[in-house]
């Protein structure tokens, strides 16, 4: 079963080639499974917690 993403950004920023925006700290990403993302840049790195989780099931 495919999952779920959640992706808090904690510090710096993020820019998302593809959607030709930055994200700083604060922002957060919730994808559906499938979902094109990416590819992302960086100048000075950043943190993200990754949550993964199943959709309830019926």
């Amino acid at each position: 079963m495919p999952f779920r993403d959640r992706r808090p950004l904690s510090d710096t920023e993020l820019h998302d080639l593809m959607l030709d925006a930055t994200f700083t700290a604060g922002h957060y990403a919730s994808r559906p499974p499938g979902m094109p993302h990416g590819p992302y840049r960086t100048v000075m790195g950043c943190t993200m917690l990754e949550i993964r989780y199943r959709p309830a099931s019926a």
